[in-house]
């Protein structure tokens, strides 16, 4: 009689531990530049650490949601995560609470939600999608001319990304445009997209990175 077995997921523990290692400092520089600030605690020296222990396991929980989930639910709710992410940017425009002159946070109840975070996740998630549904169009291609990529490829994961970086932009949210560019490059370089097209976009980030910095501050 043949007994039901538990499998562990597969862990990278070099990225967990690389993970852990960066919530734990995050939280030290947190309660270290918030400890003191009485402006901004209320004279309770501890509010904000609270506020991050609390987030940090909110995260452990969807981790663990996330690591008990067949992969291929992703497949059925990766559309639904990046609409919720347009959503939630577009609101941003209409209700949304300006924080350091970006209106990037929309107030539900008692909690602050940044819809750019979400919209990090569903970017990736996006991409990532494409270039599997692609991935045996790439390899034929590859294997007739040696190309390990082409226009289509780059293209569609650059439109994937582009709509929300637009509404980001609208924030305007420099900050948060540059992580989600230096993500959408790494995506792509892990693509196997050809170096001429790194190069391209390496070359349009730097390029809008600089318009974006000159035009705030002609408008400061």
């Amino acid at each position: 009689m043949s007994g039901t077995t538990f499998r562990m997921p597969r862990i990278d523990w070099v990225l967990m531990i690389a993970v852990l290692a960066l919530v734990t400092l995050g939280t030290l520089l947190v309660w270290s530049a918030t400890s003191h600030r009485e402006d901004l605690t209320g004279g309770d020296p501890t509010a904000y650490l609270r506020k991050q222990l609390v987030n940090i396991v909110i995260g452990l929980v969807l981790m663990l949601i996330v690591l008990a989930t067949d992969h291929r639910w992703v497949r059925i709710v990766a559309p639904l995560i990046y609409l919720g992410s347009i959503v939630g940017l577009l609101l941003v425009l209409t209700m949304g609470t300006t924080v350091n002159g970006s209106r990037s946070w929309l107030q539900l109840g008692g909690m602050s939600i940044q819809p750019s975070e979400l919209a990090k996740l569903a970017v990736v998630i996006g991409m990532a999608l494409w270039v599997a549904e692609r991935v045996d169009v790439r390899r034929g291609r590859a294997a007739a001319s040696g190309d390990n990529g082409g226009l289509g490829d780059v293209a569609g994961m650059l439109l994937i990304a582009g709509v929300p970086a637009a509404l980001i932009l609208l924030q305007p949210d420099l900050g948060t445009m540059l992580v989600l560019s230096a993500t959408v490059l790494g995506v792509v370089a892990v693509s196997g997209a050809p170096r001429r097209w790194l190069g391209l976009l390496v070359a349009g980030g730097v390029t809008a990175a600089m318009t974006a910095v000159a035009a705030r501050d002609i408008s400061e």
